[in-house]
């Protein structure tokens, strides 16, 4: 059943120690006004599996809030060119933070088996890449027993702690209505406990994206997304971007 809550009980549902992760990709419908209501609460470490989706990372890391770092891609692709986060090089230049470097693709699949319930999946578009012989993967080769024993790669669930996600629409019961959606539903899926901010808070949504049975908490936040845009509302501030991530290229 999902619940509605404020930014105030956002602290209080996420306990130190817990695996993150962001929904949003690139600058659109990063979960901003989350991460922030997380790091206006008390002191505390966090793991974060992070997608392509580089605000929110470095957002917890200039705030000192990361212990671990699972990531596939930490750069922004704006009009100007491409912008790499200053953060996210100072923390792995001269912090003690633990980071490990993992493919997309890796990380959808293994969020895939977690959601089915699986102790492994397939991953076959894996095979032919040197990333296999790289010293940060989860992937195994397992035997095929359908197709004369050939070996194909796979990979372990991902079960991330606590999802945050920011999206245009949800109603009292959790629903969600997304204009443009991508892996939202595959995290929420996958996750131990999920909260997703709105820029609308509606009584019901007829024809949801995504059913409520996957959303534990909800909340509306004008603007929640901001720098980073959220489609029909706002487009992205690269300006402001551009500071957050440091001004780089």
């Amino acid at each position: 059943m999902t619940t509605i809550i404020t930014l105030k009980d956002i602290a209080d549902l996420i306990p130190a120690g817990s695996r993150l992760i962001c929904g949003g990709f690139q600058a659109n419908r990063a979960p901003v006004g989350l991460v922030q209501a997380l790091l206006d609460g008390p002191p505390g470490q966090f793991a974060l599996t992070a997608l392509p989706n580089p605000v929110p990372t470095d957002m917890l890391l200039r705030g000192d809030r990361l212990s671990l770092l699972d990531t596939s891609f930490n750069g922004l692709e704006l009009s100007d060119g491409f912008h790499s986060s200053a953060g996210f090089r100072h923390a792995i230049e001269c912090t003690n933070i633990g980071w490990k470097e993992s493919d997309v693709y890796e990380i959808i699949q293994g969020m895939r088996a977690a959601a089915m319930g699986l102790p492994f999946i397939p991953a076959p578009e894996i095979a032919g890449s040197q990333y296999t012989e790289s010293q940060y993967h989860r992937i195994h080769r397992v035997v095929d027993p359908f197709h004369g024993g050939e070996s194909v790669f796979a990979v372990p669930p991902l079960n991330p702690d606590v999802a945050l996600l920011h999206v245009q629409k949800a109603d009292r019961n959790g629903n969600l209505w997304i204009e443009d959606p991508l892996y939202d539903e595959i995290i929420l899926q996958a996750s131990r406990l999920t909260i997703v901010s709105c820029e609308e808070l509606v009584d019901s949504i007829d024809r949801p994206t995504i059913s409520g049975l996957f959303v534990d908490h909800v909340l509306a936040i004008k603007n929640g997304a901001a720098p980073t845009g959220c489609r029909g509302y706002y487009g992205p501030d690269e300006k402001r971007l551009q500071e957050i991530l440091g001004g780089t290229r």
